[in-house]
């Protein structure tokens, strides 16, 4: 076989996560055939961007690990409805490849590397990856397939049945986790310096990064998904300010709702269940509320003094605490403030700055706290392309919470 004619096999080093995600996305495109072979796989339930950006319905193969329960049981779940799934269970050492391998008549594209199938493999850790693209009768190419080969025909692959799934389910809700301290950058994000001075896409890689990791009342934390989670309670709570912006005229449910004890609400952004006296004057008295609430525009842009104002007002409502009050003005602007309650009232000073939460100083740390949000690179960041990261954008402060909650 002359030069011209020989089969090729180009290599690409991918030396960002962000670079691996586009590649996936490309080699999704492009693929008529996807297999997969990786040691852990995770979706933020579906909603991540390196998840979104592959093509299901062209993924023929997918062997994943599940040592140490890391791999998250939706994706499992995925796979599995599609009939393309099969676990591994190696007696000896750990199952830890990462290969995903397309096909597209006699070419072959494949990612290699450390990034697994994960949240963090594609958009948080610190990654390197090797894209490789060619003619499939390249001898590493050939290489390639016959190793995804002989993993998928190891004895101990197999696929999970139901009553597995269903075990591994549970065996993963009780796993050891990883710290729940926010990761993005060294440290534990102790300074406004942190969090504050982060760019959109590392802000929203920490937003990923909680989904599934702390507890609410019991329950894994939900970020972005269509039900129960913190993208659902703002939309429902957003579509009552506007399609009732006084809210002395707002039906009680819809009261309820934003007020978080009732209404549907699911609590996030602060449950408000137990506070008596601001369920009674939400519902009775509602007139003392809205005289401040009914201030703050449903949208655009809003004036510092604006802002002061309405803070002020609502918070010295009698009855009003921080909970309620920041709750309340979180989930009609979500794109300016973010509640402030027992839940995450620690974290909002260590990561923010002082916040004194029980003083009546609050008001004045909350306002300084907001000033500086507004002076952030991620608030200011224009609206992401990416639809799921354009919803988060919208929601941008009030998903301070996320990262702020402590179980």
């Amino acid at each position: 076989m002359t030069a011209s004619t020989s089969p090729r096999l180009r290599a690409t080093v991918l030396p960002t996560v962000e670079d691996a995600r586009l590649a996936l996305c490309d080699l999704s495109d492009w693929s008529e055939r996807i297999d997969i072979a990786v040691a852990w796989a995770s979706s933020s339930a579906g909603s991540a961007p390196h998840w979104t950006s592959l093509d299901l319905a062209k993924v023929a193969r997918a062997l994943v690990g599940t040592h140490f329960f890391q791999t998250e049981p939706f994706v499992l779940a995925e796979f599995s409805a599609l009939g393309v799934l099969k676990v591994i269970s190696e007696p000896t050492g750990v199952f830890h490849p990462k290969l995903i391998l397309g096909r597209s008549g006699d070419e072959l594209r494949a990612l290699v590397g450390s990034s697994n199938l994960t949240t963090g493999g594609f958009s948080l850790n610190t990654e390197l990856g090797v894209l490789l693209e060619g003619d499939a009768s390249h001898p590493e190419a050939i290489r390639l397939v016959d190793f995804m080969d002989a993993l998928w025909s190891k004895e101990s692959a197999f696929e999970p049945d139901a009553a597995w799934l269903a075990w591994y389910e549970r065996r993963y809700r009780k796993r050891l986790r990883p710290s729940a301290e926010p990761g993005p950058i060294p440290g534990s994000l102790a300074s406004t310096s942190d969090v504050l001075s982060l760019d959109w896409s590392n802000y929203f890689s920490l937003l990923l990064a909680q989904q599934g990791k702390l507890s609410v009342h019991g329950e894994t934390l939900r970020v972005f998904q269509r039900k129960n989670s913190y993208r659902a309670e703002a939309r429902a709570c957003r579509r009552a300010f506007r399609e009732h912006p006084r809210f002395t005229t707002m039906p009680q449910t819809a009261r309820a709702l934003v007020g978080g004890y009732g209404g549907g609400s699911t609590g996030y952004f602060g449950h408000m269940g137990r506070a008596i006296q601001f369920r009674d004057l939400a519902a009775n008295r509602p007139a003392q509320i809205a005289a401040h609430l009914d201030l703050l525009p449903i949208s655009g842009s809003v004036p510092a003094t604006t802002i002061e104002s309405v803070v002020r007002g609502v918070l010295g409502v009698v009855g009003v605490g921080v909970p309620s009050g920041t709750r309340l003005l979180t989930v009609k602007r979500p794109d300016l403030f973010f509640p402030v309650n027992k839940a995450n009232a620690s974290n909002v000073a260590a990561m923010l700055g002082p916040m004194r939460y029980t003083s009546r100083r609050a008001v004045d740390d909350y306002l300084a706290i907001l000033s500086n949000v507004r002076r952030s690179t991620w608030w200011r960041s224009p609206m992401p392309d990416d639809a799921t990261q354009r919803r988060a954008w919208r929601f941008r402060v009030a998903l301070l919470d996320v990262i702020l909650y402590s179980a």
